[in-house]
């Protein structure tokens, strides 16, 4: 457990993230599962493939690629109600 509250389950070297697959879920209920990277000055960031979901009334999941943390490039949005918008 981080002390903001996050659960980050991932690999590490000596207390400092790595570049690899992990899980990492925030005390709201949303949770990322995919890659990670570890870039200097920008700390841990989500970077390739990788699947958040938001846990609102309104569910949504984003599985697609990340880059700097941000949605980039081709993926695919998809709502509790079925809705689904690809990019």
């Amino acid at each position: 457990m981080m002390p903001n509250g996050d659960w980050y389950f991932g690999n590490w070297i000596m207390g400092e993230f790595i570049k690899g697959l992990a899980r990492e879920t925030w005390p709201n209920g949303n949770f990322y599962v995919g890659s990670f990277n570890n870039k200097a000055g920008k700390g841990r960031t989500m970077e390739g493939y990788g699947e958040f979901t938001w846990k609102t009334k309104n569910d949504k999941k984003y599985s697609g690629m990340w880059k700097d943390g941000k949605m980039h490039g081709i993926g695919k949005m998809e709502w509790k109600n079925g809705k689904v918008v690809y990019r």
